[in-house]
């Protein structure tokens, strides 16, 4: 079997092709096994059975039977699709014998999930922090990890209303200067700053008008919150007890939860 994690942005990587997101303790097991004919148990099928095809074709492997558990919302912009990917990946490689570490099962994701149509970028971003954990800087223009810093010991809210994803690529991509300004910012180890200015442009972009929670996590100690991923769910970011805001969220339609960053992976 093998493990993934979820994540959220410190850096979208849609408006300028460069990325950065921190791991958090929301795990994808995979289980694969050798088969006559493909199969999958998973939340979707589909989209595991073709991840199965690329792993297998890139592997030499047979006909491969899958089993996914995951407890990441989908849909949400917390990495789901880049986790499951990257699992599997990992999984398929130890059943070929090991042929792939874990930066190679990343980016054999990636390349996955952009061939399937599944990710704008291939998302090696989200990919790489599955994969290796941390905070993770990545150029998906041209598949390559610039850098991973261990994530400061923080708590993390994440917010996923009930409300439908919206995804704009030629809106996002008017913010390239602005995301290219941001990257550099968390590169230079302001994570919070880049974080928060991040999820606002998002939301704004997007339309989702979430930045009033944004604002209100600030107000209740948060160092940075905002949209992860394309959303929705947004994240805030915590150096102290969360429990005023968690409290809060409880008077609002959707789902909350409390999660840590993930340094150490498999």
């Amino acid at each position: 079997m093998a493990r993934a994690y979820g994540g959220v942005s410190i850096v979208n990587a849609v408006p300028a092709g460069v990325g950065s997101v921190m791991a958090v303790d929301l795990a994808v097991d995979v289980r694969a096994w050798e088969c006559p004919r493909s199969e999958a148990r998973s939340m979707d099928d589909e989209y595991v059975l073709a991840l199965a095809e690329e792993a297998r074709k890139a592997l030499g492997l047979g006909p491969l039977c899958v089993e996914v558990r995951s407890s990441i919302p989908p849909g949400s912009g917390l990495k789901s699709n880049s986790a499951v990917a990257t699992a599997l990946m990992l999984e398929a490689s130890r059943l070929a014998g090991n042929r792939w570490g874990r930066l190679e099962a990343a980016v054999a994701a990636a390349r996955a999930t952009l061939a399937l149509g599944r990710s704008i970028t291939g998302a090696l971003d989200d990919a790489t922090a599955a994969a290796l954990g941390g905070i993770t800087f990545t150029d998906n223009l041209s598949m390559r990890l610039v850098r991973r810093d261990e994530a400061p010991s923080v708590a993390v809210v994440i917010y996923v209303p009930r409300i439908p994803k919206r995804v704009d690529v030629n809106r996002l991509r008017l913010l390239r200067a602005y995301h290219e300004s941001l990257f550099e910012l968390a590169m230079r180890g302001m994570y919070w700053t880049a974080m928060l200015m991040n999820g606002l442009a998002i939301d704004a972009a997007l339309g989702y008008g979430l930045a009033p929670i944004a604002w209100a996590a600030l107000s209740m100690g948060a160092v940075a919150a905002g949209i992860t991923g394309n959303g929705p769910a947004l994240a805030a970011v915590f150096r102290d007890s969360p429990r005023e805001y968690l409290n809060w969220l409880g008077e609002f339609d959707g789902s909350a939860m409390l999660v840590r960053p993930v340094n150490e992976v498999g």
